[in-house]
């Protein structure tokens, strides 16, 4: 049998009302805080991939200290250096002198 409420007043039924959707939110409020406490979270797929891209990285970083760079003219970049460094520094003497 369901029991049923008699209120002398809309007011007061209004009240009642408000009063019961507080109690209801607060029950789901509680019941999703409680889903929360419980649910477990697996995130070893994501440190996995980023370990793995870490070793790949690694691979990466160990071939390209291997490459050797080389101009159209066969001359390779690295073998450059002594020369560049040295038009540099006159560049740098003329500017100091104002040249």
């Amino acid at each position: 049998m369901k029991k049923c409420r008699i209120f002398p007043s809309i007011q007061q039924y209004l009240q009642y009302r408000q009063m019961m959707n507080l109690q209801d939110l607060q029950n789901q409020q509680w019941g999703s805080q409680t889903a929360l406490l419980n649910a477990t979270m697996d995130n070893t797929d994501v440190v996995g991939a980023i370990n793995s891209l870490g070793e790949e990285i690694m691979t990466l970083k160990d071939a390209m200290t291997s490459i050797q760079l080389v101009l159209d003219t066969g001359t390779m970049v690295g073998a450059m250096t002594p020369q560049i460094d040295q038009q540099l520094g006159m560049r740098q003497v003329y500017a100091g002198r104002g040249i």
